[in-house]
């Protein structure tokens, strides 16, 4: 089982070259929910799990708009226990300016968790997504090109967002929240979850066996 480490940084798996400098050449990215104890903490064992076995050294980090220093929810652990994913010793964070600040990509279960980490640091809009937002534009821009940085491939998603968009008034890109549901709904949860995330590190890693920052 991979155990999700306090550190925030994607366990080492034998598909990732020994001589990767995980602190100065990995991304961070940040993932956003209300609670901080369903969604976000999946999502983050997730995209870790998603990483490590595409050879991508990263910073994985979660936060939320609401709770601070709470467990993930018991359904939350289990549905990752199923898959191989050891979220017992997560705690809630809220979400604040510095962690948006240092993370290359933000991505928000709901559109309400983008409008927070926009009005948190306006600054880095550009790189602050919902996650089926990113998806879907990272679907209809292409996936970033062998010579493109990270930051420049978000820019090219980014282009053309209205402020409506960007505060999240009107339409949805949003992952359902399953706190307090049964274990199915977090396990439907954690299925569509896994699905997005993958083609995440597809999109934004395309040659990850290469290893790309």
């Amino acid at each position: 089982m991979v155990k999700i480490s306090p550190s925030g940084l994607t366990p080492r798996i034998s598909a990732i070259d020994e001589a990767s400098d995980v602190s100065s050449t990995a991304p961070t990215v940040l993932l956003l929910c209300t609670g901080n104890i369903c969604r976000s903490p999946m999502a983050e064992g997730l995209l870790r799990q998603a990483l490590a076995r595409h050879g991508v050294p990263a910073e994985v980090l979660s936060a939320g708009t609401s709770f601070d220093g709470r467990p993930a929810e018991a359904e939350a652990v289990k549905a990752m226990a199923a898959l191989g994913i050891d979220i017992s010793d997560h705690r809630s964070r809220l979400l604040d300016r510095a962690l948006v600040d240092s993370a290359d990509l933000v991505l928000g279960m709901e559109r309400v968790h983008v409008r927070e980490a926009v009005l948190a640091s306006p600054a880095k809009s550009s790189r602050i997504f919902t996650l089926k937002e990113l998806v879907r534009r990272a679907e209809l821009a292409g996936p970033r090109a062998q010579s493109e940085t990270l930051e420049a491939w978000l820019g090219r998603l980014d282009a053309g967002r209205s402020r409506a968009e960007l505060i999240g008034l009107g339409g949805d890109d949003g992952v359902a929240d399953p706190f307090r549901q049964s274990y199915d709904a977090f396990r439907r949860c954690a299925a569509e979850l896994a699905e997005y995330l993958d083609r995440v590190v597809a999109a934004a890693w395309p040659r990850a066996e290469g290893g790309v920052a």
